[in-house]
């Protein structure tokens, strides 16, 4: 999967193994290709069960940063990242903290 070799790891994983220190992205964001869903990497958001199976995402472990979110304006994803700073000296700036809808 894509995000996994871009280090799109969210706040568990970050936990017991920081990508401060390589390169990377913070989270994937994907749209227009007919599939609306939030991968378990994301632990709230409202009204939305990330442990449904969704077509699409049958590889995701809770271990990746995804938001897809449709497709032709049908279906928007508005949300709140909250960033942390990184050690000094790291790679990358800042890690996601938690991301949530609004």
């Amino acid at each position: 999967m894509l995000a996994k070799a871009l280090n799109a790891h969210p706040p568990s994983v970050q936990e017991s193994n920081s990508t401060a220190s390589t390169h990377g992205v913070g989270l994937t964001l994907g749209g227009h290709d007919h599939l609306y869903y939030i991968l378990k990497g994301v632990t709230l958001w409202e009204g939305y069960d990330v442990n449904e199976k969704v077509l699409g995402a049958e590889m995701d472990e809770g271990d990746v940063l995804v938001v897809k979110s449709g497709a032709d304006l049908r279906d928007l994803s508005e949300f709140t990242l909250e960033l942390e700073d990184t050690p000094e000296g790291s790679v990358t700036k800042k890690l996601v903290k938690s991301i949530r809808d609004i």
